[in-house]
């Protein structure tokens, strides 16, 4: 008698020569919500549009997301169908690329959640150098710097990256997979070798 779920992505793109525009549409439901887990097996719907155009050896991107979810069964955030989860979100990556070095910069913004009253966005940017040592090794380090409202709770470390998961607890959308108190903000410092074999 429980609830079957489901679930749809449909991300039609289209490539050119030196440039890109897409769309993803995600649709899902849990199997079996009740009031216990109205949060965690909401229904969830998802819409973004992103693109890139490449020029010489810059390449500028470009992200918008608006992420809903919907109470699948009654509980204390209100009945079944009630909105408990409405976000908006957008991000500008850039890259430069001369030789062996790459420079990488990016912006991203969460809006406040429509669904709650509290104040929970978020603002995230970071800057990376990567310098190719052959065609397989690279070294480099990354900077970033992750700013929460007084009601978000964005984490680096979320299961869903960097500055996408969002544990509030007067949010409905957000990650479950982050140690980030309301409010807490970020600094990452980061140093990296990666060679493929």
């Amino acid at each position: 008698t429980a609830r079957k779920g489901s679930a749809l992505n449909l991300n039609p793109t289209f490539t050119a020569g030196n440039w890109a525009l897409g769309y993803s549409y995600w649709n899902g439901k849990s199997d079996a919500p009740t009031a216990a887990t109205q949060l965690a097996l909401a229904d969830q719907r998802s819409d973004s549009l992103y693109g890139y155009y490449r020029w010489g050896g810059f390449k500028l991107g470009a992200m918008w997301n608006v992420s809903k979810l919907t109470a699948a069964a009654a509980g204390a955030l209100g009945a079944a169908g009630t909105e408990i989860g409405n976000r908006t979100a957008w991000s500008i990556p850039v890259r430069y690329t001369v030789g062996q070095h790459n420079f990488f910069v990016n912006y991203t913004k969460a809006r406040d959640d429509k669904a709650t009253a509290a104040t929970d966005g978020a603002a995230l940017w970071g800057a990376s150098y990567i310098y190719a040592l052959s065609k397989r090794t690279f070294t480099g380090f990354s900077l970033g710097r992750l700013t929460n409202d007084a009601g978000a709770a964005y984490s680096p470390y979320g299961d869903r990256g960097i500055g996408i998961g969002n544990t509030g607890t007067t949010s409905g959308l957000g990650s479950t997979n982050s140690g980030a108190a309301p409010g807490e903000d970020y600094r990452v410092l980061a140093f990296n070798i990666r060679h493929t074999y």
